[in-house]
């Protein structure tokens, strides 16, 4: 029963590892051949598990289609041109690292003023609490 063998391993379901129900083994069918009666001629094998890896992957494969296609009609900040080669091509890319660059320094040299402004203002205070409780007492 090779074809037996193939359809358990297929199914997912080791060869020796089904289980069948006594009502099963001592049940009889009808021999008529159209009439189906209450087992079917093989068990039922759920594969509710495949259909949904199925879908799983058809979902995956339909988004990976779309975000090609999404990424087709995106403006790139290089040029298209073929003839144009070097740094030339990334022009508009490198002139908006730039500015992206220097905005950055900007922030970075705001906040350092404005935060060692900031510690002067709080250690003054804390000098003029100590000094304060000192001279008058706690």
């Amino acid at each position: 029963m090779p074809g037996l063998r193939a359809f358990r391993l297929i199914s997912g379901v080791p060869f020796g590892r089904l289980k069948t129900s006594v009502v099963q083994l001592v049940e009889r069918r009808s021999p008529k051949p159209n009439v189906v009666g209450s087992s079917p001629p093989w068990r039922a094998i759920f594969r509710f598990r495949f259909k949904s890896i199925d879908i799983m992957f058809s979902k995956i494969s339909n988004f990976l289609g779309e975000v090609k296609g999404e990424l087709h009609k995106a403006s790139w900040p290089w040029e298209s041109d073929p003839k144009i080669k070097g740094l030339k091509k990334y022009k508009e890319l490198v002139d908006s690292t730039v500015v992206v660059l220097i905005a950055m320094i900007l922030l970075a040299g705001f906040v350092q003023f404005w935060d060692f402004f900031d510690v002067q203002i709080v250690g003054f205070f804390h000098v003029m609490t100590e000094y304060l409780f000192s001279y008058f007492g706690r």
